[in-house]
């Protein structure tokens, strides 16, 4: 298996699905070791579950196919094109109410869609953005240029409602997600910051990172360039705890599963975490 570049869990979260970047998509259960379906791709694959878990998107090659999770093996029951951008893509998402979906691409165009006619907008920005839905679907955040800006979907074509400054960091954006409540927001950048709302908590490497709240927002877990994974409290911004040698040395992609205790990470390999929230230092692995 290649380095992981995209993952999602179903909402049950005992399957999941990850894209590498030697061109393969897999599907996985958690209870069994093996993966339980292969498809191969050409380029870059960016894949999300829907809200159900019943159906998967895959991004590669200035489109985004559409599964059906009990007959994947047919092929795609629905292509969408979007719109002539064949740049890589970067990550795709579904609304929570599994209606719209978000595709962001390395050349800095993000595309809205209907999940079921298609494309119904594009904006374009000046550098790689990361984009999020908030709990709702009612909202979407999309951070570059050392700003997150919040759309309405409902009417996004008028420009953003709300732009929030990171205090300075202009490094490209990775990751921009929202917590279940949707009161938080948390941003990672390629020079290896980690911002939770106005605060911003510098990281041992300055590399490519992925982060994750925990399921009642008091944590964040994050990924960093030696292959380890670290847990900060949002509100003190200090680091609780790390996990070494989860993975291989690449920064790690990090999910976590829908109304689980446990995360998921994936980089050269993919590993299975179940802390105990309440002693951080207490959790149990497995690879």
């Amino acid at each position: 298996m290649g380095r992981v570049v995209s993952l999602s869990l179903c909402s049950g979260g005992e399957c999941f699905i990850s894209g590498s970047l030697d061109r393969t998509v897999l599907l996985w259960d958690q209870r069994v070791e093996k993966c339980q379906g292969l498809l191969r791709v050409q380029g870059r694959p960016a894949a999300a579950y829907d809200d159900q878990g019943l159906v998967f998107a895959i991004a590669f090659g200035g489109y985004i196919r559409m599964f059906d999770t009990r007959m994947y093996e047919k092929g795609p029951f629905e292509i969408f094109s979007v719109g002539g951008d064949l740049s890589e893509a970067n990550v795709v998402k579904f609304s929570n109410d599994g209606r719209l979906m978000l595709l962001t691409t390395m050349d800095g165009y993000i595309h809205v869609l209907d999940s079921f006619r298609g494309t119904l907008g594009l904006l374009r920005v000046q550098g790689r953005p990361a984009a999020a839905y908030d709990d709702q679907g009612l909202v979407f955040a999309i951070a570059f240029g050392g700003y997150i800006r919040m759309f309405d979907t409902r009417m996004y074509e008028k420009g953003p409602f709300e732009i929030f400054s990171v205090g300075g960091d202009l490094s490209e954006a990775n990751v921009v997600k929202f917590s279940n409540d949707g009161r938080l927001m948390l941003l990672t950048t390629m020079d290896g910051y980690i911002h939770v709302l106005d605060s911003v908590k510098p990281v041992a490497e300055a590399s490519t990172l992925d982060a994750t709240f925990s399921p009642e927002g008091m944590f964040v877990v994050s990924g960093s360039g030696d292959g380890s994974t670290h847990a900060w409290g949002v509100r003190s911004g200090k680091q609780v705890h790390s996990w070494m040698g989860i993975g291989s040395g690449d920064p790690p992609v990090i999910k976590w599963a829908p109304g689980s205790p446990m995360f998921v990470t994936g980089s050269s390999e993919l590993s299975f975490v179940i802390p105990d929230l309440s002693k951080l230092p207490a959790y149990s692995i497995r690879k």
